[in-house]
């Protein structure tokens, strides 16, 4: 049943309401997926449940188009980690918790062709990093656990094909105490494996919170070009750039500016063609922006608990007493208390682009399982954003303490002093849950098309579609 609603709720546009489709004996989808398809202006709505799939076809004005089932089979099993069309092909990659083995669902989305294999990757002394698309190739990238390399693969219907096993023992690898550290340790939680990828992937279109950029290990795809930024040395920021179309990698390093202390923790974030660092202590804080490509510096300045001068709003605290909490937000005066709070945990940034105007997040963040939650999904243009981390705006059941300031600048990096500063996408979904009393544990995902963030979920027995202003 399907029923087709366009109205205005305020800020958010109610687009869509859909009944789910019962899957498995009667048991409704806990995992949802959307995806676009740019190239055929499409929003393709994925049900999973147990081992059984539900397609949902829509146009850009989220007309039903068609639907296709997938029929449950005791071969292949897992959670959704990925999912992308690629040439009018829609490909879900599933894989159990180890992240060992990867198995690859295709369906053509004219044909209706579906075709299901098991174990396209199995990863014996590698740890699982990340996924990314290219020219209708699906690739897969690991890390070695007894060499200092990376191994990159490229998914198929048949298999994989190991394309190329770049050897960086001739690269140092730095941590935040100048020691050198062997690659696998880079991207491993507490240096041991996680059954989550630790190269945290981002994009350009995302304002992420705190929680989403913390991570020492992240990574950015610019068309074929994949970019991982390592943070772990306080002094500068290591850049890997590998090149999907020539199989080549190349490094360099963007220096961090200096504390008085010249200790401290540090971080970056880059967004667009620019690279944000910042660099704190108990008593002392610096913002850096280069421009990653030619290393010019665009703006630097530096705060500290008797002057900061670049700010806009009061310091505040964010966070959840516990796993599934409610969400406390308290602001507070005390420089001193913000600086100690950010030097205890790993300082992180965040960067939005609102109406010619960037919302620039200076602090801190610790969170737990944030892996859990809103799905980010991969699209046929490159777009993509499986495993990305859900804003904490959005935690439904998760636990996190962030620390913070914002600065306004416009996109010359002027200071915007009295500018207010604007809810992003993300904010005003939280508004939304909150005021409409939704269950935190609900089923949920987000897309994005035609210059809109879609976001689903399921409430009351209905999926409700909205579209945000």
């Amino acid at each position: 049943v399907l029923l087709s609603i366009y109205g205005n709720l305020k800020a958010q546009k109610l687009v869509l309401q859909k009944e789910p489709n019962k899957l498995a004996s009667y048991i409704y989808a806990n995992d949802i997926d959307l995806i676009t398809d740019k190239e055929n202006d499409r929003l393709i709505f994925v049900e999973k449940a147990k081992n059984q799939f539900r397609i949902s076809i829509y146009d850009e004005n989220f007309k039903f188009l068609d639907s296709i089932n997938i029929e449950r089979t005791t071969k292949i099993g897992g959670e959704i980690v990925y999912s992308t069309i690629l040439d009018n092909v829609l490909n879900i990659v599933l894989s159990s918790g180890s992240r060992k083995n990867f198995s690859l669902i295709t369906i053509d989305l004219a044909s209706k062709e579906i075709i299901k294999a098991k174990n396209v990757l199995k990863l014996w002394e590698e740890d699982f990093l990340q996924l990314f698309t290219n020219s209708n190739k699906l690739y897969a990238l690991a890390s070695s656990r007894v060499k200092q390399e990376l191994n990159l693969y490229q998914l198929k219907k048949n298999g994989n094909e190991l394309l190329k096993k770049f050897d960086m023992s001739n690269i140092e690898f730095k941590t935040q105490g100048s020691k050198n550290e062997k690659l696998k340790y880079l991207f491993r939680d507490k240096g041991m494996p996680s059954p989550y990828p630790n190269l945290k992937k981002l994009s350009d279109l995302y304002p992420y919170p705190l929680t989403g950029t913390s991570s020492l290990s992240k990574c950015y795809q610019k068309e074929n070009i994949i970019l991982i930024t390592l943070d772990h040395n306080r002094a500068s920021t290591k850049i890997l750039t590998i090149d999907l179309d020539k199989l080549s990698l190349s490094h360099k390093e963007i220096n961090k500016p200096l504390l008085k202390s010249k200790k401290g923790r540090s971080n970056s974030l880059i967004k667009k063609d620019l690279i944000y660092q910042l660099v704190v202590d108990n008593s002392e804080l610096i913002l850096s922006v280069k421009n990653y490509l030619t290393n010019e510096t665009i703006y630097e300045n530096s705060a500290s608990e008797t002057q900061i001068t670049f700010i806009n709003g009061p310091f505040t605290f964010e966070g959840t007493r516990y796993v599934n909490s409610d969400i406390t937000t308290k602001e507070f005066d005390s420089r001193e208390k913000f600086f100690t709070k950010i030097s205890n945990k790993t300082p992180s940034i965040s960067v939005d682009h609102i109406d010619d105007k960037y919302i620039i997040t200076l602090g801190s963040s610790a969170s737990f399982d944030v892996n859990r939650g809103l799905n980010f999904l991969g699209n046929s243009n490159g777009f993509d954003m499986s495993y990305s981390y859900t804003p904490e705006s959005l935690i439904t059941d998760d636990f996190f303490k962030s620390t913070f300031v914002r600065c306004v600048f416009d996109s010359d990096m002027n200071q915007l002093k009295n500018e207010e500063i604007p809810s992003n996408i993300f904010r005003k979904i939280s508004d939304y849950k909150e005021n409409n009393k939704i269950n935190k544990d609900t089923v949920e995902s987000i897309g994005y098309i035609n210059g809109n963030f879609i976001y689903v979920y399921l409430d009351k027995g209905i999926y409700n579609f909205l579209t945000f202003d």
